[in-house]
């Protein structure tokens, strides 16, 4: 499901039906498209709602592909509400590049926060995001996924890095299941 801040009645009860009605796992939303940083208040009753009906929410960090400022996806807008929502489970989507140590250190930091490196091949992240997604935290909190592209590459590359199957596992499949909530 998606939020838009600007409809803020009307997105809760779209999100609210779509996981009572439709089983949806997860709410995304793209701050940059709206031109607000994700800690902005307008985002506060999406967290709101998906701490109320225990699912997680996932937003874009890092910069933006789109011709917009690309300043409103840096990760650590997120500390605020990690810490003001600590049971909000929160995903950190596309990597925080440019700011890939501050996306490890908001995983680092705080328990209910997760990453993803969708929409980048695993061999293209930098080798500090590598180091931490194998090792400590980060092996029980980077999840990957396709964002649509190269399934098959993706995963392949995954594969061939230097690194335990079962960590490799984590990363592939058992992180994103507990995230979701999945597991039980």
């Amino acid at each position: 499901a998606g939020y838009n801040p600007f409809d803020i009645e009307g997105s809760l009860k779209e999100i609210e039906k779509a996981v009572k009605e439709y089983g949806f796992k997860f709410v995304y939303f793209h701050s940059m498209s709206f031109g607000l940083p994700p800690n902005d208040k307008k985002y506060y009753p999406l967290f709101a709602k998906c701490n109320e009906l225990k699912i997680p929410v996932s937003v874009q960090v890092g910069h933006s592909a789109e011709p917009m400022p690309s300043m409103n996806g840096y990760p650590w807008h997120m500390d605020e509400v990690a810490i003001t929502f600590p049971n909000l489970k929160i995903n950190l989507s596309h990597t925080g590049f440019p700011w890939v140590t501050d996306w490890c250190d908001m995983i680092w930091k705080h328990q209910n926060v997760y990453g993803d490196i969708s929409a980048y091949m695993p061999k293209s992240l930098e080798p500090y995001q590598i180091q931490f997604m194998f090792s400590g935290k980060g092996r029980d909190k980077v999840m990957w996924g396709t964002n649509g592209i190269g399934l098959a590459r993706g995963k392949k590359e995954l594969m061939e890095m230097d690194a335990k199957d079962d960590v490799k596992a984590k990363i592939l499949r058992e992180n994103a299941i507990r995230f979701l909530g999945l597991d039980g």
